[in-house]
């Protein structure tokens, strides 16, 4: 079979709806985190004397009083998409509202807030309330190609995120030295680095054992560990939080 049968094939295969309604319900949640931080950022954006540096100068930059009307419909549609009502709109209003955060000012761009709406668009391209909301009568097959986009985002993530991590800097471990206070009494260079080529190992063995049947439950065990771990660690940072919700709720599609 040639690789184009191969892919219209497995644009029409089907899945099983829960999975997706799971993940939903955690991005959703996440939506919800991230309307209130911007709502906060833009707030401090707008004080007197704040510097701006607008991405484009055609994007207007609102006021307080717009601001407000802002996070209300960014709430109102993180939470229509959390519970599954009307999920397709409100995942494609998540996007447009995560997107003009993201051309509004330099200062507003957060990786994990892309990558959010980059689950929540393929989430949407689908049936995303199929399953475990309050708009599912009964349970009827969802596309799995919208599911598959997600998992190959997550693989292309931890790829880079891992490469990246490939320097001398990284590899001598001073992060984990600074906040891993509980490894303190046995403060050594060598446990350091130790704890940089593991987190290294970690994030590129995501890429491939996540598809594997034979590893793959392992691998989403060691993934929720690691993520909990780095807020615990790092501290509870609306960035550490947000992808530590967005992976565990993208983990349930591989189940």
């Amino acid at each position: 079979m040639s690789p184009l049968s191969l892919l219209f094939n497995h644009i029409d295969e089907k899945t099983q709806p829960q999975p997706i309604g799971l993940a939903r319900i955690g991005l959703g949640l996440t939506a919800i985190m991230i309307a209130l931080v911007t709502h906060r950022d833009i707030m401090s954006l707008l004080e007197p004397g704040t510097l701006q540096f607008p991405v484009f100068s055609w994007v207007p930059l609102i006021n307080r009083t717009s601001l407000y009307f802002l996070t209300a419909f960014s709430l109102i549609a993180s939470i229509l998409f959390t519970i599954g009502a009307f999920a397709r709109f409100a995942g494609f209003s998540i996007v447009l509202l995560i997107i003009y955060r993201h051309i509004m000012d330099w200062s507003l761009y957060q990786n994990y807030t892309a990558m959010l709406a980059l689950f929540i668009l393929c989430a949407s391209l689908g049936n995303p309330g199929a399953a475990i909301s309050v708009s599912s009568r009964r349970l009827t097959l969802v596309p799995l190609w919208p599911q598959t986009l997600i998992k190959f985002q997550v693989s292309v993530i931890y790829f880079y995120t891992a490469l990246s991590k490939c320097n001398l800097q990284f590899l001598e471990g001073r992060v984990f030295q600074h906040s891993l206070t509980w490894l303190a009494p046995f403060d050594h260079p060598a446990l350091w680095t130790a704890c940089a080529i593991a987190t290294i190992v970690l994030e590129f063995a995501f890429v491939i054992c996540l598809w594997l049947p034979a590893t793959r439950a392992w691998m989403i065990a060691l993934g929720t560990v690691f993520h909990l771990g780095i807020v615990l660690s790092f501290g509870f940072i609306s960035s550490y939080m947000g992808f530590t919700i967005e992976f565990i709720s993208v983990y349930l599609l591989y189940l």
